[in-house]
């Protein structure tokens, strides 16, 4: 949606996220972020009700043709643009998270991502699922430190019954679902801080 900006007589642009690319009624063969507990698994019913979330991607070419007077769509709210301030790989808008502005980081794939702090994604949750789990599903798990080595779980029903109670939560934050065919294929878990 493009307005005009008031009294300039210049057209301002209103820069939203990209389109997630999935929804929750078409998961067939796709990637996201959830969120879910160990408890969420029916191993009975051979499936998981998870939630789902959309990481905030933007266009590079919007961002890079972005001024003072435009509408950034940032963490559901609209900001004014008023200061843009780059260094390097990263956009500080209005002062940053801090001063009710936005962060900006350059991916490697045309798109910038909505930041906040500890460098961490803004997600948007977009509802509840619940998915089969594939008969070859496994989890990709990372440790309890940044040093722990990365497991491939296949025999998943154990490996989630024996964590601890820290670790039965997994977050948009840290955990990818990955379907095939609208069943789970592979969940990753990544350390972060």
């Amino acid at each position: 949606m493009i307005t005009a900006c008031a009294g300039k007589g210049t057209v301002c642009q209103r820069i939203a996220p990209l389109p997630a690319g999935y929804s929750t009624e078409n998961l067939s063969d796709c990637t996201f972020p959830a969120a879910f507990t160990a408890d969420d698994f029916n191993w009975r019913g051979s499936n998981l009700t998870l939630t789902l979330y959309e990481e905030a991607f933007y266009d590079a070419a919007r961002i890079g043709g972005m001024k003072k007077g435009d509408t950034l769509v940032f963490d559901a709210r609209d900001i004014v643009v008023e200061s843009i301030v780059r260094d390097g790989d990263y956009l500080t808008v209005n002062g940053g998270v801090e001063e009710g502005g936005a962060y900006l980081q350059a991916g490697k794939d045309g798109t910038w991502r909505g930041a906040t702090f500890d460098d961490h994604s803004i997600y948007r949750e977009m509802g509840e699922v619940e998915l089969i789990l594939d008969d070859g599903f496994r989890i990709i798990d990372c440790g309890t430190e940044p040093t722990d080595p990365v497991d491939t779980i296949t025999f998943v029903k154990p490996h989630i019954d024996a964590l601890e109670s820290s670790r039965r939560v997994f977050s948009p934050y840290n955990t990818r679902v990955r379907t095939e065919n609208g069943r789970i294929k592979e969940i990753v878990r990544r350390w972060i801080p």
